[in-house]
Order: structure tokens, then sequence, then C-alpha cells
């Protein structure tokens, strides 16, 4: 056992060597291959030039706009003002600084469709044309894209080109038996390119947060450099109102309510001040029991309809502090400026990424070439009963 552990290592290393020496061998052997077609490599590298060219001058620049945002609520009262309310029978809610909503759910709330179509349906300045349109009338007739933008429609989009001609028909649905056609009315309906145009214009709009200091950057793309911060402007306004809508929804929903109970307490309290009131105006001289059975009766009245009037005036004016506490404000760190340089295209990156696309798809092909090449080599001496020799 002693003698075959060290024949053991001795072969295990003798195979690592092995696969090594193979391995290049075989990287040898592939860069005469790529030497003796050469010609092919350069034909390939050519052609990514070419596009190259064609994607960095004929693509529209883009201006990119930045804002960001710090989102907080105002905390809990100070002692002061906590005991004074306390002193009015009020309790103030309790609370720190904090962020408003998760972070995660702003950019379900830029993604909604709602919010896009705001965005696109808004008129916003252009200086290239020197007139306001919105983004969605720019897009559809104004805008004219870049040669590059064809090339790649007819190049690398052109299976989706070919998809988008077979049009499949939309289903339609019966008309249901009945007069009741209110869920039709009040539903809206779009077509498929008016969605997607939304979408489109909606996604030149990009959001980041960082979770640890909760500020957020919302970012907007245009081909128009007032365009995108004007745009970008709007923007972060319909958010920081959707984001407070959102947040004191329920505090204000609480807040009717206990106004309509306020109303209705006042209305009792009242009338049964006024009863007692008259009572005692009517009995002022009159001593008998059911005289005094009856002021302790409209004096009962009295004092549980004064209780419920200053419940509901308290629980009142604490909903309204509580809407005004969780009303989140949003601070400006970094507000909006007019870009003045584009962020795309950039010509070097475009340049050497066709670059390498075009080596690579060379040395494919001249793998390729050789593969076969060897191939045939072997069948041939197969047939005549001599071993290949790679060239």
């Amino acid at each position: 056992m002693k003698n075959t552990e060290p024949n053991n290592q001795a072969n295990v290393k003798e195979e690592d060597d092995f696969d090594l020496f193979e391995i290049i061998s075989k990287i040898l052997i592939f860069l005469k291959q790529v030497r003796a077609r050469i010609k092919t490599l350069w034909i390939t590298v050519g052609i990514g030039f070419v596009f190259g060219l064609i994607f960095a001058l004929g693509t529209k620049p883009e201006y990119e706009a930045k804002i960001k945002l710090l989102p907080y609520k105002s905390g809990s009262a100070g002692s002061g003002l906590s005991g004074l309310a306390g002193l009015a029978g009020v309790k103030l809610p309790d609370g720190t600084s904090g962020p408003v909503i998760s972070l995660d759910l702003y950019p379900s709330l830029v993604e909604t469709f709602e919010f896009r179509k705001k965005i696109a349906e808004t008129p916003v300045y252009f200086s290239s044309l020197n007139a306001k349109h919105t983004a969605l009338y720019y897009f559809k007739n104004i805008y004219k894209p870049g040669f590059a933008s064809h090339v790649y429609a007819y190049t690398f989009g052109l299976p989706e080109k070919l998809l988008g001609l077979l049009k499949f028909p939309e289903p339609t649905l019966e008309k249901q038996k009945g007069n009741d056609t209110s869920v039709a009315v009040q539903i809206p309906k779009y077509d498929a390119s008016y969605i997607g145009s939304i979408h489109g214009i909606g996604g030149r709009l990009v959001m980041d947060f960082n979770p640890k200091t909760s500020i957020i950057v919302l970012k907007m793309v245009m081909p128009d450099d007032y365009a995108a911060a004007d745009l970008l402007k709007y923007s972060s306004k319909i958010l920081m109102e959707t984001a407070i809508a959102y947040e004191v929804s329920k505090a204000k929903e609480q807040v009717k309510f206990l106004e309509v109970q306020f109303v209705e307490a006042e209305k009792r309290f009242q009338n049964a001040q006024r009863k007692l009131a008259s009572f005692n105006d009517r009995n002022r001289s009159t001593f008998s029991s059911n005289a005094q059975v009856d002021e302790q009766w409209y004096q009962n009245e009295y004092n549980l309809s004064f209780e419920l009037y200053s419940k509901f005036a308290k629980e009142l004016e604490q909903a309204r502090i509580t809407v005004n506490q969780d009303t989140p404000v949003f601070t400006i760190l970094e507000d909006v400026v007019v870009p003045n340089k584009p962020v795309s295209p950039k010509k070097g990156k475009i340049m050497i990424f066709f670059l390498m696309l075009g080596a690579f798809v060379g040395l494919v092909i001249i793998y390729i070439k050789s593969y076969f090449s060897v191939w045939r080599q072997r069948v041939s001496k197969m047939i005549s009963g001599t071993q290949p020799q790679m060239q």
C-alpha cells in the first residue's frame, strides 16, 4: 500500500500536466488557423467597424435631467405642545421622523399606467421647436429617429419586425343580455398603439433609490434638453402628490367620519341644552316630585349629549392633527437643471463594442471552418486508411 500511493500521485500529476499540455497545444493550433485565415477576421472586424460608425454617428443625442428627493414625516410633536394638548383633552399621536411609505413601493407608483399617462399628456417646452407640446404628440408627429434606428430595425430587430407583421385578431366579447351597461361605460379602453406609446414615454423616467439613506433619484431622458428638465420637474411633482395622497388617505377618511359624527353630536347637545333651559324656565317656582324627576331626566340627557359632543370634538381635533403630522414632506436635495450635454450616444463605447463583436464573430467563423476542415480530412483519411493531420 505504501508503494502504490506515490505511484497514484505521480499518475495524477502526469495527467494534469498532460491536460495542460493538450490545452496549450489546441490553443496554438487554433492560433495557426487564425493566422491562416486572418483575412476572415479582418473582414468581420471591418464590418463591425462600419456598424459602429453607423450607430455612433446615426443615433440622435439624448439628454438626461436628474433630481434628488428625500421623503420624511414631520415626526412627533414637542413636549410643550403635547402638554398643552393634554390640558385640552387632546392626545397628540406619537411618531418619529422617518420614511413615508416603503421605498419599494415608489417604482410601482412610477410604473403605473395612470402615472405614465399624466406624464405623456403634459405639455412641456421643446427648445429645438421653441414651442410647447405633449410628449405623446411630439413622439407621434414630430420626432424622427436617426438613421441608426432604421438600420437596427432591419438587422438586429428584423425578427421582432417580422413577428409584428403577424397580426392576430383581438378577442371580442359578446354583448350581455340586459340593459346594464354601466360597467362597460365606466371602464376606459385604449388601443394597443396608444398603450405602447404611453409606456414607451413612461419608460424614459428612471428611478433609483438608496434604502439606507432613503434618497430617491429621478432621471428623465429626452431628445430635447429643456423637455427633459421640464418633464422631470412635472414627474417629480406628480410623484410627491401621489405619495402624499396615498399616505394621508386613511387619516382623511377618519376625519370625514368624525366630522359627520361631531355634527350629529353637536345637534343633539344643543337640543338637550335648549330642552333643559326651557324646562327650568317653566318650572322655576315648582317643587313637585314629578318636576324633579323630569328635571333629572333632562339633566341626564344634557350630560350624556355633552359627553358625546366633547368626546367627538377631541377625537376630531386629534384626527386633524394626525392628518397634518402624517402628511409627508419632500426635501429637494438636488433640483432639476437643464442638461448642457447629451448622455448618449457614447461613441467610444459603441465603437469598442462593435469591434469586439466583429472580432468574436470572426473567431467563431474561423473555428467552424477549421472544425469542418479537420472533419473532412478525417473522413478522407479514414477512407484511405491513414490518420488525418491538422494544417
